[in-house]
């Protein structure tokens, strides 16, 4: 096979990819040593207030009427690991990929630090499949001490899970928002049997919530240590 250039996604990259029509292989993988986690403010998964189908959620969460949702990032987590899907490109498309995945995910090398969104790093990931180790760019959470779009690990669950609960239109829209961002991710990794437990229990946390993404939520799965 020609060179490639490899990225590995583990949020909408995964079903949304840059040049789609471009991927020549799809892998799924392991990522050592960081976990899923809803703790990226962001305003384009989120939705105007008159439109939500919740009542606001935490405060400092609504501008203007519009109600800022969360984004899925990373968490450092010694001894943690998370599987997501290597996109392979052909090597000639890396400058074109890297760019427009860069400004997608808000991350700029030449802007401060802390306005980046995400930060990209080269991470070798484990094949589920067996067979070497595959070096890939991928995107990770902002975790620097004045990063502007950044939630600490100290904010619980259940915050979380009412502010994407806040942030969810009645009407489904073309670009997932909200609840409906983390159930297009859970359900991407189901197709390729894949159960992530923080996102169960992210789910399980939103369940317990009165709403009507109770109709449409998949409920969550019981965990084992298999789960990843």
């Amino acid at each position: 096979m020609s060179a490639l250039v490899h990225l590995f996604g583990y949020g909408s990259l995964m079903s949304h990819p840059e040049r789609p029509e471009a991927v020549a292989v799809r892998t799924p993988a392991r990522l050592r040593g960081v976990r899923r986690a809803f703790n990226k403010r962001s305003a384009a998964r989120g939705c105007r207030a008159e439109v939500a189908c919740a009542a606001a959620g935490p405060l400092g969460f609504e501008r203007g009427g519009h109600r800022d949702s969360l984004a899925l990032g990373t968490e450092v987590a010694a001894g943690s690991a998370m599987v997501g899907l290597v996109l392979s490109y052909p090597a000639t498309l890396a400058g074109e990929v890297l760019a427009a995945t860069d400004a997608r995910e808000g991350y700029d090398p030449e802007a401060r630090l802390e306005d980046c969104g995400y930060v990209r790093a080269e991470v070798r990931v484990e094949p589920l499949g067996g067979g070497p180790a595959l070096t890939a760019w991928t995107w990770l959470s902002n975790e620097a001490p004045d990063a502007r779009w950044h939630l600490p690990a100290s904010v619980p669950l259940a915050d979380r899970a009412a502010i994407l609960a806040a942030a969810t239109p009645r009407v489904a829209q073309p670009r997932p928002l909200g609840l409906r961002y983390l159930e297009d991710v859970r359900a991407t990794l189901l197709a390729h049997g894949i159960v992530d437990p923080d996102l169960e229990r992210l789910a399980a946390q939103v369940l317990t919530l009165q709403g009507p993404w109770r109709g449409w939520m998949r409920p969550a799965a019981p965990l084992t240590a298999e789960a990843v």
